[in-house]
């Protein structure tokens, strides 16, 4: 316990975390778990590669983070206007970034409101909007911070994070490797997921990333994917989706070899780590792969009905 709180990543830090979600994700601010065009011209503007040439301190965590504030705090992106919404995920980036303490990595904080407005513009006025200014851009994060509820929930990148740590304390680092690979995977995998799903009650974070994290740690051989199968699952079938996402998998994975011999102190340590039953687990794996193999080959029969 003592190196887990060296860590900072106490038990006590994770059910903070997981309350706080809870609250928020029953508030009248979630997101719906819904997928928009609208949502497509959001993802293009907080994208690390189209923003503000983020550096490597930033990447996949403060995209996520800034993606979850506007899912968080969105409104109904199907009927509002096209600069509203720009407006608001530029906030969410802005108020995320400052969260961080990133603003320093990006010059003066005046350059990065200009450079953000610029670009927050440019695509607000290709899709129908208005030339959105610096002072919008400003008073809507000021919004986003008297309400504050979505600027305080965990990220699915945070999540990912602890899980890593918490689980190599608790294997005294003996998995070190393979974790911060698992570590890697999931993000890469929660950057994509993040495209076709909002976070919401139906989605939220800790659950997303302990379904991430588990497919990871099956890809890199720290698991096999029979233990991560529900027990509504026939054992083919499940076989079949984890090899046909792992295959078409767009980003490169080095696939890794189980060894059945550790593989239950890692079982152990990734329950300890989710602080849920395995079951648990299972079943948040079992979301995440069915919208992975739905994306990525476009089957959508639902595994939970193929008993067996």
């Amino acid at each position: 316990m003592d190196a887990l709180d060296a860590r900072s990543v106490p038990d006590e830090l994770i059910d903070a975390w997981l309350a706080r979600e809870q609250r928020v994700l029953k508030s009248k601010y979630s997101g719906r778990g819904h997928h928009h065009e609208m949502r497509d011209v959001v993802l293009s503007l907080l994208k690390p590669d189209r923003m503000l040439s983020p550096p490597a301190e930033a990447g996949h965590d403060h995209y996520l983070e800034a993606l979850q504030v506007f899912d968080l705090h969105c409104m109904d992106i199907s009927k509002a206007p096209t600069d509203k919404v720009i407006l608001r995920a530029s906030a969410a980036y802005m108020g995320t970034l400052k969260l961080r303490g990133l603003g320093s990595l990006y010059g003066t904080e005046r350059a990065m409101y200009q450079k953000l407005a610029k670009k927050a513009s440019d695509l607000s006025l290709a899709h129908g909007g208005k030339r959105l200014t610096v002072r919008e851009i400003q008073d809507e994060e000021s919004l986003l911070v008297m309400l504050g509820k979505g600027l305080t929930v965990t990220s699915i990148a945070g999540w990912i994070g602890a899980l890593a740590v918490r689980i190599d304390v608790a294997t005294e680092g003996v998995f070190n490797t393979s974790l911060m690979e698992a570590h890697e995977v999931a993000l890469n995998w929660a950057a994509f997921l993040v495209q076709y799903l909002s976070i919401s009650s139906e989605y939220p974070p800790h659950a997303l990333a302990v379904g991430l994290y588990g497919i990871a740690l099956a890809s890199v051989g720290a698991l096999s994917p029979d233990v991560l199968k529900p027990v509504t699952s026939s054992s083919t079938h499940w076989g079949e989706i984890f090899e046909s996402v792992l295959d078409h998998t767009p980003f490169e994975v080095t696939i890794g070899s189980v060894d059945l011999s550790t593989q239950a102190v890692v079982v152990a340590a990734f329950e300890f780590a989710a602080t849920c039953e395995l079951s648990s687990v299972c079943s948040n794996v079992l979301i995440v792969l069915e919208v992975l193999r739905y994306r990525l080959v476009g089957q959508t029969q639902s595994l939970a009905c193929r008993g067996g």
